[in-house]
């Protein structure tokens, strides 16, 4: 901060010979506004929700006017240095090559990329990673796709075992775990464990032709 002001006062008094005192004034008043509306990389602080420091590439990140990386550089941030958001959530654009950008007020008011997904090029400033949503877990949703009469769900996976319900062609039926649980019999079936629409074993047929399918 101290060599910024330093650099504005510099500039007001070297105007000082050309301008009358008024001008000055006015003049000096509108160059601090800016130099302190906008801070500097040492005055952003790591507890700001704001901040961001940059993570990924070695090389750092150019701030550009725009969201593209066609757009004038307007800055640059260092590895480990710090910027600032515009906004909490982040203010995010992606591009037409897949590229999320996030708009940054502070070295300098632009954007920079964040790459393509996972590892960003963003991360928080007080330690950790940049927060991401949870990943989907993976659906245990199936559905009957043969054969054409339906499957028995039975109590065991064989086929002497009772019957304890049953699911028609395109029929849903929801998985104990995924991956599936799975046994194979004396004859080479393959039986999967199901706890809906009833809990039991339903046949998965013999390899090929398989008689379970992912839910649409």
């Amino acid at each position: 901060m101290h060599n910024e002001r330093s650099i504005c006062e510099e500039i007001v008094l070297k105007m000082k010979p050309q301008l009358c005192r008024n001008t000055v004034m006015v003049a000096a008043a509108a160059i601090a506004a800016s130099c302190m509306a906008t801070p500097a990389i040492g005055q952003i602080s790591p507890s700001d929700p704001l901040c961001r420091r940059v993570a990924n590439p070695p090389e750092g990140l150019a701030i550009r006017r725009n969201a593209s990386t066609g757009a004038a550089q307007v800055g640059g941030v260092g590895v480990n240095e710090r910027l600032l958001l515009t906004t909490n959530p982040a203010t995010t654009s992606r591009d037409a090559s897949g590229r999320t950008w996030v708009q940054v007020a502070s070295p300098a008011a632009g954007w920079v990329s964040n790459g393509f997904g996972l590892p960003t090029n963003l991360a928080l400033c007080a330690g950790g990673t940049t927060p991401h949503p949870p990943p989907t877990p993976p659906s245990r949703c199936r559905r009957v796709i043969n054969p054409p009469e339906g499957l028995v769900i039975r109590r065991d996976a064989n086929l002497s075992s009772p019957s304890v319900g049953g699911v028609g062609l395109n029929g849903r039926m929801t998985l104990t775990t995924t991956p599936p649980t799975t046994r194979r019999d004396s004859q080479g079936r393959t039986w999967v464990e199901i706890e809906a629409p009833a809990k039991g074993w339903v046949s998965n047929g013999f390899g090929g032709s398989s008689n379970i399918g992912v839910c649409p």
